[in-house]
C-alpha cells in the first residue's frame, strides 16, 4: 500500500530549498520508523500480508502522512516582521 509519493512531494513543495537538511531527513525517517512505514523512491509504503492487516495498514499510512505533513512547521522558518 502506498501514498504514491504525494506526502513527500507536498512537503517538498512547501519550501524553496531544493534539498532537505540532514536533520529534516532524519525527522521524516524517524516518523516512518516509528510507524513501520518504508520510504521507496519518494513514496511512503507499507506491506500488507493479508486482508486482516489492511485496515491497520491504512491507518498507519494515514498517520504517517499526517505526521510528515506536520513536519512543515519544523521546516518553516519564521519570517521577520513586527506585530504591528
Amino acid at each position: 500500500m502506498s501514498d504514491l509519493g504525494e506526502t513527500l512531494s507536498w512537503l517538498r513543495m512547501q519550501s524553496v530549498a531544493r534539498k532537505w537538511t540532514i536533520k529534516q531527513k532524519q525527522l521524516v525517517n524517524d516518523v516512518c520508523v516509528t510507524l513501520g512505514i518504508e520510504q521507496f523512491r519518494g513514496m511512503l509504503q507499507v506491506r500488507v500480508r493479508s486482508d486482516a492487516e489492511s485496515a491497520a495498514a491504512v491507518m498507519r499510512l494515514g498517520q504517517v502522512a499526517v505526521r510528515v505533513a506536520d513536519l512543515w512547521f519544523t521546516f518553516h522558518t519564521r519570517r521577520g516582521g513586527g506585530d504591528g
